[in-house]
């Protein structure tokens, strides 16, 4: 990617990101490594390492969110968060809620990866 650092602290997570299959980077050939993350591509990234670890495919489960595009890039990884109870939902009105452009945070990333593994899905 032509705008990452050789040398910065974060390349040996970048190279093994794109070693495992998980980082393909932008049309633009960038991978854009200052850039926060929302939530639907926390969860491409996590349901991939998922997938390259165990092997488990986590595609396909369902969701009920009402706040989604199930016709969009992120709908097949939507399911997993869903089922795991990866994000606390607002469940404005009775309705579930993922609010999918809201930028993660630490705490979000960590409570996920330890469902996760709770779950099976990060162990070898």
């Amino acid at each position: 990617f032509w705008d990452l650092d050789e040398y910065a602290w974060y390349m040996p997570y970048m190279r093994t990101a794109q070693f495992y299959g998980m980082l393909h980077g932008y049309p633009d050939g960038s991978a854009r490594p200052a850039n926060t993350i929302n939530r639907v591509e926390m969860l491409k990234f996590i349901s991939e390492a998922s997938t390259s670890i165990t092997g488990n495919n986590l595609l396909g489960y369902e969701s009920y969110y009402t706040d989604v595009d199930y016709d969009s890039w992120y709908a097949p990884y939507l399911g997993i968060a869903y089922e795991l109870d990866l994000f606390n939902e607002n469940h404005g009105g009775g309705y579930l809620q993922l609010h999918p452009a809201s930028r993660v945070d630490r705490g979000e990333v960590a409570l996920s990866l330890y469902k996760m593994f709770q779950a099976g899905l990060l162990d070898y």
